[in-house]
């Protein structure tokens, strides 16, 4: 067994964007008109690619809406308007039924089925990602060999194999049903854990959590620095053994300023420096300094600020080696840089990768047991 050849690699985005410019008199449509479609627009917009409509699945006959600028119609209304056109699934989720229903109805049309999350998500393009790969391929290769089990470098291969050609399939063969608490971890959850939830939203993994340790636990701490996510999380579940701060953890005590056009702390705001146009911030502590107990389970997912939180929990991981669970999605850098600062602190982990969604690039997870 190999490792994926990055060199090797086309990208199905790219090869969508040449279809298009030259054929660039052949109308684009998005066939999914849910919040996979805001990437989608979002996307084709960034790579100037205008988009005719949105196609939604549940609409027929000549039935029409508007939804965020765009018209929204069904396949048959299409089919009788339009004799040539591309279409790009925008619910990767729903790709093999969306394209056998277009391949019954309206096989004359071009399909195109690519993953743009992470283009968004990390920020860069897929050229930039197989560069940095490339860069880093000896490092990549360690880590390979280094990961616990043979599920962990087949999630590997196919994980930058994605980043690198935007293919949905990629992510297909290696998803698993829970994110944070995959076989690997429920066999090694006992029924005093002490449970540390970085990046909190609105309680889903605290749910899961009590979920998989049958409600036999010790306690839960848990971060989430959104005002809306934190007191949805704390008015959803009731547990006097939860400890609930609205706080981001980070490498040092300090307090950020964000700034988006709607004051909410999503994948929009981004960091501006002093209060002048901030919108909102956040206090961040580190949780070397935030927490004095023994702690058994530490899951972080805060939109790329996993790296500057490990460095600040540097004492606690190397003294009391309690499980991890790191979102590595979040930048593209990582995935080499992550996996190499636990085994700095701790060399006793063993490693393995784990990936979540079935149709695109989020939610892969690194686990340090």
């Amino acid at each position: 067994m190999q490792m994926f050849e990055i060199s090797n690699s086309k990208n199905e985005l790219d090869k969508f964007i040449d279809w298009h410019i030259q054929n660039a008199d052949v109308p684009v449509f998005l066939y999914g008109a849910g919040h996979g479609m805001r990437w989608y627009s979002k996307i084709m917009k960034q790579y100037n690619v205008p988009v005719e409509g949105i196609i939604d699945g549940k609409l027929v006959g000549g039935a029409y809406y508007q939804l965020e600028g765009h018209f929204v119609y069904s396949l048959q209304r299409i089919c009788e308007h339009y004799s040539d056109a591309i279409i790009v699934i925008s619910a990767p989720a729903y790709r093999r039924e969306i394209y056998k229903r277009i391949q019954e109805e309206a096989s004359h049309y071009k399909i195109a089925v690519f993953d743009p999350i992470l283009d968004i998500i990390q920020g860069n393009s897929w050229r930039q990602r197989k560069e940095y790969f490339e860069s880093k391929k000896s490092e990549l290769i360690i880590l390979r060999e280094i990961l616990a089990d043979d599920l962990s470098k087949v999630t590997l291969d196919r994980y930058l194999e994605g980043l690198v050609t935007n293919s949905c399939e990629c992510y297909s063969a290696i998803h698993c049903d829970s994110q944070y608490f995959p076989d690997i971890v429920m066999q090694k959850l006992g029924n005093s854990e002490t449970f540390v939830d970085v990046g909190a939203y609105v309680g889903d993994s605290i749910q899961e959590f009590i979920d998989a340790t049958s409600d036999c636990y010790k306690k839960i701490i848990a971060f989430e620095p959104d005002p809306y996510n934190y007191e949805k999380a704390k008015g959803t579940i009731l547990d006097k053994r939860i400890e609930w701060y609205q706080k981001g953890i980070g490498e040092k005590n300090e307090t950020k300023y964000f700034q988006n056009e709607t004051g909410e702390l999503n994948e929009a705001a981004h960091v501006v420096t002093g209060e002048d146009g901030a919108t909102s911030k956040i206090e961040i502590v580190s949780l070397d300094d935030f927490i004095k107990e023994e702690v058994t389970y530490i899951k972080m997912d805060i939109e790329g600020m996993e790296l500057s939180a490990i460095k600040g929990a540097s004492n606690l991981i190397s003294r009391q080696k309690p499980k991890l669970a790191i979102s590595i999605y979040h930048r593209t850098e990582d995935i080499v840089e992550i996996p190499r600062l636990i085994l700095q602190l701790n060399p006793e982990y063993n490693l393995h990768l784990r990936h979540f969604w079935e149709s695109n690039g989020s939610d892969t997870v690194l686990f340090a047991l």
